[in-house]
């Protein structure tokens, strides 16, 4: 049986895909700017991308500003997510950091939902996993590929680790070069929903993959990342068009 994430007042993993969109400022103030915003247009969720935060290493700032997020957007849920320079994103830091980083968000009551890499780091992931699932914290296992799609059988290999670990959500983002890479991104995408009771989060990004963003009802990715101010990965939809499009296909 697929298993389903509560959140609040949200469900991930049935239905149409949920739309999350993400807050990238750098500075207290571009974050408020940002999350006004976005809490205007009706997420399902929000991402905060704290690798965007010029205070992402000082636990009082980062506290702030998850009570601050929580405070604006009330029942729309936060996915906290630190993403590292070794997978596209902001923080250039170790993975004692990494982990310190996380441990102290899972700390803070603030966080509704939070993101873990996992390749190559499966020891700390699974300490960080551990601890988020102890405080009744649901975690998406992350991997994410810039320079690529990875083969088949290592798109596999990677899903398979990531069940392991025992996360509630797995995620996988990669960049096609063809056509044919989006497809086979959609195709193995598919072929792990149907065998895994996990919901599944994939996009091909960029231009190339934008069709894999809008299509997740029909592959069985529980989750697409919209734009609403600035997108955090190539390739994120406008949130407006992008929910106009997923209720066209739902129907």
């Amino acid at each position: 049986m697929k298993r389903t994430v509560q959140i609040k007042n949200l469900t991930i993993g049935s239905g149409m895909p949920k739309i999350c969109v993400p807050i990238t400022g750098i500075t207290a103030s571009e974050i408020i700017s940002q999350v006004s915003a976005v809490k205007a247009a009706s997420p399902d969720l929000v991402e905060w991308r704290v690798d965007y935060f010029e205070q992402m290493k000082e636990n009082a700032a980062v506290e702030q500003m998850l009570a601050g997020l929580a405070e604006t957007l009330q029942d729309i849920p936060v996915l906290f997510t630190l993403r590292t320079d070794r997978e596209g994103g902001k923080a250039h830091v170790t993975e004692e950091a990494y982990e310190k980083i996380l441990l102290h968000a899972l700390a803070c009551p603030q966080t509704d939902m939070i993101d873990v890499e996992v390749m190559p780091q499966q020891e700390s992931a699974a300490r960080i996993i551990k601890s988020a699932h102890e405080k009744s914290i649901p975690v998406i296992a992350s991997n994410h590929h810039f320079e690529g799609t990875p083969s088949n059988e290592k798109i596999d290999c990677i899903f398979s680790c990531m069940e392991k670990t025992g996360a509630d959500i797995l995620k996988m983002a990669v960049m096609p070069q063809n056509s044919r890479d989006v497809l086979r991104m959609m195709e193995r995408t598919l072929s792990w929903h149907e065998k895994s009771e996990r919901p599944l989060i994939t996009m091909s990004m960029g231009v190339l993959g934008c069709v894999s963003r809008m299509c997740g009802e029909m592959t069985g990715s529980c989750m697409t990342f919209a734009s609403v101010t600035e997108a955090s990965a190539p390739g994120q939809i406008d949130m407006t068009s992008l929910k106009h499009i997923l209720q066209i296909l739902h129907q």
